[in-house]
């Protein structure tokens, strides 16, 4: 089990670097990308030790599983070059996300601090969504040779830009967005009103409205429902016990 010490009582800053710089670690090229976390993995790996457990050996039997698909497909199929690099930079990927989880299994973790990185991480991409949404010369700027926005099908036969926050893809945005967000949470209900809490969780719809993903829109309705039944938990627990029969009634209707 994990527990959660105050910020003085955590030893070294390394294994934050990940969540502290997310966003500019999406940004490297792939080889990059690949390398910093298999580096930074490798200086996390505990000096003693580590308690691994089932996940561990299924990770560890996916990425052997995965580097045998990749020589036998090399040696019977042909493939370009590109795909072949793909895929070994995917299994790079497989194998540094394998050492992070070593880790981050064998340590303790502040989340609060975590949530406070997923948070700024998050409002990169808010204030960006924003700036793509209000000037709409920005959808042409290009960082690290990736766009502010990519041209894609909104509907049959129309096409138009999507949000892409200089990260390659619409997909990688609300993957980004949702990943942080969860975590986010455990720092903004510590540090904020409710009513930044909620202005907050709204803001972040920007960039998803902006990616127009249907399935960002889906995950966003869920989420945020789930952080409003978190947020006033306790309010709704008193409703219920004053009015239960009318709370079954909206539940059901719900």
């Amino acid at each position: 089990m994990y527990s959660y010490p105050s910020e003085k009582g955590m030893t070294g800053k390394l294994e934050y670097i990940f969540f502290a710089f997310l966003y500019p670690i999406a940004l490297l090229p792939t080889v990059l990308q690949t390398a910093a976390l298999i580096i930074l993995a490798l200086i996390l790996l505990p000096k003693r030790k580590p308690k691994l457990d089932r996940f561990f050996s299924l990770m560890l039997v996916w990425c052997v599983l995965y580097l045998i698909s990749i020589l036998i497909n090399l040696n019977h199929v042909e493939h370009s070059r590109t795909n072949i690099i793909t895929a070994f930079f995917t299994l790079g990927l497989n194998v540094a996300a394998l050492l992070f989880y070593i880790h981050f299994r064998n340590v303790n973790v502040n989340l609060t601090r975590i949530g406070r990185y997923a948070f700024w991480n998050i409002l990169v991409l808010v204030l960006l969504s924003l700036i793509y949404l209000l000037f709409p010369v920005s959808r042409e700027l290009v960082l690290f040779g990736r766009h502010m926005a990519e041209i894609d099908i909104l509907r049959e036969n129309v096409y138009g830009y999507r949000f892409c926050g200089f990260l390659g893809s619409t997909y990688i945005v609300i993957f980004f967005i949702f990943f942080n967000f969860p975590l986010s949470v455990y720092y903004i209900q510590k540090r904020m009103k409710k009513q930044w809490q909620i202005l907050y969780s709204l803001l972040i719809f920007a960039p998803v409205y902006a990616t127009g993903s249907r399935i960002g829109f889906l995950l966003y309705g869920i989420l945020f429902a789930l952080f409003l039944l978190v947020e006033f938990w306790e309010n709704i627990r008193t409703v219920y016990r004053d009015h239960r029969s009318v709370s079954v009634i909206v539940f059901v209707v719900i």
